[in-house]
């Protein structure tokens, strides 16, 4: 049996991080840029948590395969 992951396996992985990047990006950082003040915490926390995943997914497009604890705790934390 093959060791390695097949090229439509990686191309599916890549689509999923981009997607990652091109839903989460825009909506989340622009919080940050224009913060403007005290916020809830468990709101901050949130946040973080989704540009991080956002910010992460950038490397995972050129390594999918080694980001692919990134795609876990994506879909264990929904």
């Amino acid at each position: 049996m093959s060791k390695e992951v097949s090229t439509v396996r990686l191309y599916l992985l890549r689509a999923l991080y981009l997607v990652n990047l091109g839903l989460l990006g825009p909506t989340t950082w622009p919080v940050l840029i224009k913060h403007q003040g005290l916020t809830d915490p468990l709101q901050a926390v949130a946040y973080s948590f989704w540009r991080a995943l956002a910010a992460l997914s950038i490397p995972g497009i050129r390594y999918p395969v080694k980001m692919l604890p990134l795609v876990f705790v994506q879909t264990v934390e929904r």
